[in-house]
């Protein structure tokens, strides 16, 4: 997917949501690491669960 052209802020936001859904903690933690480090914003990282 990375080498396919896939915005890194949205791999992002699906690793996070599809985290949330499994009850994995700490790969939610990770996926919100992961995604502040691509410049994802506070705003949509509190959104991804709505």
């Amino acid at each position: 997917m990375h080498a396919g052209g896939v915005d890194p802020r949205l791999l992002g936001l699906v690793h996070l949501r599809a985290s949330q859904i499994n009850g994995c903690s700490p790969c939610v933690f990770a996926g919100v690491v992961a995604a502040k480090k691509h410049g994802e914003t506070d705003e949509r990282l509190h959104n991804v669960a709505a």
